[in-house]
């Protein structure tokens, strides 16, 4: 991976419950900071397999590793949210992620 390619800045956002202030709860989209990205979009072999879990606009973004980031949360890339579909510790080198993810409908 060559460093240069991340040139993308990505916003990391997970669903947390807030309170409104008045004794309840509201579900929001809460920043977990941002980072830079290579993104691309998802083709060839990746593609079948996009498809055989029924994705849509499906991207791949390739990030720095980070211990904390999960399936359920999102990601916001030119003012789109997608949702984290697959997480992918690159050759477990604890260097990069992959992740595959599908623009929210």
């Amino acid at each position: 991976m060559d460093i240069g390619e991340m040139k993308q800045r990505i916003e990391l956002l997970v669903e947390e419950d807030v309170s409104d202030g008045q004794g309840g709860y509201d579900s929001t989209l809460v920043s977990k900071g941002s980072t830079w990205a290579k993104v691309t979009n998802i083709h060839g072999g990746e593609y079948f397999f996009a498809a055989a879990v029924h994705l849509e606009k499906d991207v791949s973004f390739v990030i720095r590793y980070r211990s904390d980031i999960s399936e359920k949360w999102n990601i916001k890339f030119r003012n789109q949210k997608y949702n984290i579909q697959f997480i992918d510790n690159v050759k477990y080198g604890d260097q990069y992620l992959e992740i595959k993810a599908t623009l929210a409908g």
